[in-house]
């Protein structure tokens, strides 16, 4: 089922009978650019979005339904067209010296690059661009060691509803086991895979999951 709302008012009564109903179909508002403030509540759902541009965002939205995509990038409240947006990447690591050139790779594929050195700094950035911040926000985490630091970042995301990609670079990947009960985690400790990564990611390669998983290893080196 796709389901998309034609009007405001029964765009706010469907997904709360839908989702009533123990039903989880995606669902995508679009509605007049005046009426688009008045959707903020699709934040309170999953699997929903809402939009005022119907000529992009919503055959962008349908195409990403058929191809199955992976980042569920419409799962948000006034989305722009994917076309029209660049990628985020949030890079979590105590020393952003020492990633530099993970940096201006991904800066090379035109991402949009956030560097945040602290779980709790995570916290606060995550509370701060998500819109149900207020109600999960933790407040008062405390710092964590470095080896805990990718699975209490990935807690955090999922915490407040996100579902973008994570994958966690690490020396240590078989600490990592725990990337296996997220549909959309990987772990390693491959320089290639973490290239690649950012490559699937510029590309808005949908099909390209072949990282989601523990301690991956680069495509070539894979068994077929």
């Amino acid at each position: 089922m796709k389901t998309v709302g034609m009007n405001t008012s029964a765009g706010e009564v469907l997904p709360r009978y839908i989702r009533g109903q123990c039903f989880l179909p995606p669902f995508l508002i679009h509605t007049s650019r005046t009426g688009l403030a008045k959707t903020a509540f699709i934040a309170q759902y999953a699997n929903a979005g809402s939009c005022s541009t119907r000529n992009s965002v919503v055959t962008e939205y349908i195409k990403s339904l058929k191809t199955g995509v992976g980042d569920k990038w419409w799962q948000d409240y006034a989305l722009k067209p994917l076309s029209k947006t660049r990628p985020l990447l949030v890079w979590v690591h105590d020393n952003p010296n020492g990633i530099a050139a993970y940096l201006e790779h991904a800066a090379l594929l035109k991402h949009d690059v956030e560097t945040i050195t602290s779980t709790i700094e995570a916290d606060r950035w995550i509370a701060s661009h998500t819109q149900n911040s207020a109600e999960n926000s933790t407040g008062a985490l405390k710092k964590v060691r470095n080896n805990q630091a990718g699975q209490v970042f990935l807690k955090l995301l999922r915490g407040h509803g996100c579902h973008a990609p994570v994958l966690v670079f690490t020396r240590k990947p078989r600490n990592t086991a725990w990337v296996k009960d997220d549909q959309n985690a990987g772990s390693t400790m491959n320089r290639k895979v973490v290239m690649d990564f950012l490559s699937a990611l510029s590309n808005r390669s949908t099909k390209d999951n072949w990282w989601r998983d523990f301690w991956v290893k680069p495509l070539e080196a894979t068994p077929a």
